[in-house]
């Protein structure tokens, strides 16, 4: 396997970061995805996650090392402190591998506005807040996609983007990884049950 300190996914929410936890972890790998496991317990996962980005957060303000927290793991999925102070971590994990998972982005909007209906809606509305807007996600996404192209131009190798329903996306991880190509299906979780038809998406220049 190629040498690395630490692997960062820093994919959005519902682009396929619980298929690649379960696939690094197919591969060996200790990975965290989003809150620390919690079998049928989804509240204390849930807490946890909150926890967890805290955490990152008030590290990021005292200058001390953001996985303090969480050190024991060598990849990290789905945390949304990551993603926002990937730079920092990159530069504290010094030869870290960084990870984006990508996805249509009309599937991709349909499927976060089903998981803000189901998991946030209520919860946000009974503390008088409103439920973030898709669109303005969408916007932030495409914003995020080109800082990282711009801060990886020099440095490609440390940087894949997959899409986790691409057929060839497990043999991409591999290589990518420097381990045995495994010809078999990415592992799919979290997947929705039901097609919804697609929202019609602002384009480049519109969101922009």
């Amino acid at each position: 396997m190629r040498c690395f300190n630490k692997i960062f996914c820093i994919g959005f929410p519902k682009t396929g970061t619980t298929s690649l936890h379960h696939a690094l972890q197919e591969l060996g790998l200790r990975s965290i995805h989003h809150g620390f496991d919690s079998p049928g317990d989804l509240k204390a996962h849930l807490e946890s996650a909150r926890h967890i980005n805290q955490e990152i957060r008030q590290a990021v303000r005292d200058g001390a090392d953001l996985l303090a927290c969480i050190p024991d793991y060598d990849a990290y999925t789905d945390i949304g402190a990551v993603r926002t102070h990937y730079k920092l971590l990159d530069s504290q994990y010094k030869g870290s591998l960084f990870i984006y998972t990508t996805r249509d982005k009309s599937s991709w909007l349909r499927s976060l506005q089903a998981h803000i209906n189901r998991r946030t809606r209520e919860k946000l509305l009974s503390e008088g807040k409103a439920p973030r807007d898709p669109y303005e996600i969408l916007i932030e996404r495409q914003a995020f996609e080109t800082d990282i192209d711009v801060y990886f131009e020099a440095r490609p190798e440390d940087l894949l983007k997959l899409d986790v329903s691409d057929e060839n996306a497990f043999p991409r991880l591999c290589r990518f990884l420097q381990v045995p190509v495994l010809a078999k299906a990415f592992p799919r979780r979290n997947v929705a049950k039901q097609a919804r038809p697609a929202p019609i998406i602002p384009s480049e220049s519109a969101a922009n």
